[in-house]
């Protein structure tokens, strides 16, 4: 229940109110546009986490900033929930197909990043055939924790969430995915955030 809470306060942060949001198939204005980024830099912050090829990255500036995502939550060791979800986003990411790396980045941190390490999301990453725009994504304890938190896991590792959020960040529109969702849906809702077209043609 703490972490349901905790993801609709994200949805309400990140994205204001719904009296505030711009009709589907509108351009924001730019004061808005402008907002919502500020919004969301000052939630999600720039702290530093390490993907699966070792690379450092400004988790606002460097992962989220122009892109339209899908975050998810896993561990390495998980055998269960974890694997399925990342095939679920591998698949994902072949509908995407260019698109991703481009403006839509499908990024999955660890809730356990005293064990996950580079070498070991590397491992995992390439179970997946993770390419350009898939980020599995580690750091110091204190760092992931601290991200986990504004993601809302608040319990133990092993029983976090396996909702998708997904988000259009620049223009601070938001929802939630069931994990279990087709990929193909999960792809066309991307693309319509992406396209500044979610809630247009029951999207």
């Amino acid at each position: 229940m703490k972490t349901l809470m905790k993801l609709a306060a994200l949805l309400l942060v990140v994205t204001g109110t719904a009296q505030g949001a711009t009709a589907p198939g509108q351009e924001a204005p730019a004061d808005k546009a402008v907002n919502d980024t500020a919004r969301a830099r000052e939630y999600f912050t720039d702290t530093e986490v390490v993907d699966q090829n070792g690379q450092k990255l400004k988790f606002y500036s460097d992962v989220l900033h122009g892109k339209t995502v899908a975050i998810s939550l896993f561990f390495a060791n998980c055998t269960e929930a974890c694997p399925l979800v990342n095939a679920t986003l591998a698949e994902v990411g072949d509908i995407l197909g260019g698109r991703l790396g481009r403006d839509i980045a499908l990024v999955s941190l660890t809730t356990m990043p005293e064990t996950d390490t580079v070498p070991v999301l590397a491992a995992y990453a390439a179970r997946f055939q993770a390419g350009p725009g898939r980020l599995f994504l580690t750091g110091a304890p204190e760092s992931v924790n601290a991200l986990l938190a504004k993601l809302g896991q608040m319990g133990p590792p092993e029983s976090h969430t396996g909702m998708l959020v997904l988000g259009n960040v620049d223009s601070g529109v938001w929802t939630r995915m069931a994990p279990n969702t087709p990929p193909p849906l999960i792809a066309a809702k991307l693309e319509l955030l992406a396209d500044g077209r979610f809630g247009a043609e029951g999207g």
